[in-house]
């Protein structure tokens, strides 16, 4: 994923992992929204590419329907 993007995933066919760039600034952003309505069925993880997302450095997987994230900062530095 490239930071300050936004990205329509859709998991119809399978769930697959977006990666965050490995060299992030604080308070960039990357949004990711579920564009078919099936991540409850075949999630989106998204990986922190060995920084933080919401303060931990575990992936985090989207799994609601029509879920999304558009956090400000979604990773980074905190």
């Amino acid at each position: 994923a490239v930071a300050g993007e936004g990205y329509f995933c859709n998991t119809t066919s399978a769930g697959f992992t977006v990666t965050l760039p490995a060299t992030p600034t604080a308070g960039q952003q990357v949004a990711v929204v579920d564009y078919a309505g099936t991540f409850d069925t075949k999630a989106l993880v998204i990986s922190p590419n060995g920084n933080k997302i919401e303060g931990a450095t575990a992936s985090l997987q989207l799994s609601g329907e029509r879920e999304g994230r558009a956090k400000q900062p979604l990773y980074g530095s905190r």
